[in-house]
């Protein structure tokens, strides 16, 4: 109720944001965080979350939440809150939020989730489709996982009948989903291109939900 309040003075009064942040009690509802969880229940439905905090920076966390059977039947997906209110150089860069796909480990998906997060906001790297971050699976140490899977590739998320943007801003918010790949599809992705790499993942009608699933056939030759 405060939030909708807060907005609504806000919409009449713009000038007012800057001296809305200052204040304490205010600056919360302020955050992207905040519009995020509501566009996401609204594009998903209801969710629980869970809070991650960074290993060695305790002052940074992010959220995941969690929707069960979504997109389908025994399949969760986990859904970063809170990444969007990282602010990129070029001011109008779109913001994001991270998607996984995971019949896995609700844990184990979490922290995929929020490592991958943490990940991109200390390597500045902007979360395109076709971007990968090499070991950020690997380094969570994650039973099976990490060995199998231990890289993570970004890619447009079609899995989900979710209209994108998620917000038109600005800033504009948008999902990113991030996709758990092994070492020879990373080699195969760096051989032939991201176009050809996706094509080949469609061919293959890949699982990328099943985190326990064997790579891709003929990724390593």
């Amino acid at each position: 109720v405060a939030q909708n309040y807060l907005r609504r003075a806000l919409a009449l009064q713009p000038a007012w944001h800057e001296m809305a942040r200052a204040v304490p009690v205010l600056a919360p509802y302020l955050l992207l965080a905040a519009r995020v969880g509501e566009l996401v229940q609204r594009g998903f439905g209801p969710y629980s979350s869970k809070r991650f905090r960074h290993a060695d920076e305790t002052e940074r966390v992010i959220d995941v939440a969690r929707l069960v059977d979504v997109p389908v039947q025994a399949v969760n997906t986990y859904v970063s809150i809170g990444f969007a209110d990282w602010a990129w150089l070029e001011a109008e860069r779109p913001r994001f939020e991270v998607l996984l796909a995971s019949s896995a480990d609700a844990e184990a998906s979490g922290r995929i989730v929020a490592n991958t997060v943490f990940h991109l906001m200390a390597a500045a790297r902007y979360p395109a489709p076709g971007l990968t971050l090499p070991g950020a699976v690997e380094a969570l140490g994650l039973a099976g996982i990490s060995t199998r899977l231990p890289h993570a590739y970004f890619t447009v998320p079609k899995l989900w009948a979710v209209h994108l943007p998620l917000d038109l801003g600005p800033p504009v918010i948008t999902l990113t989903q991030i996709v758990p790949i092994a070492d020879g599809e990373l080699a195969l992705l760096q051989r032939v291109g991201v176009a050809e790499f996706e094509q080949r993942l469609a061919a293959a009608r890949l699982d990328v939900a099943d985190l326990e699933r064997r790579p891709l056939l003929g990724a390593a030759g």
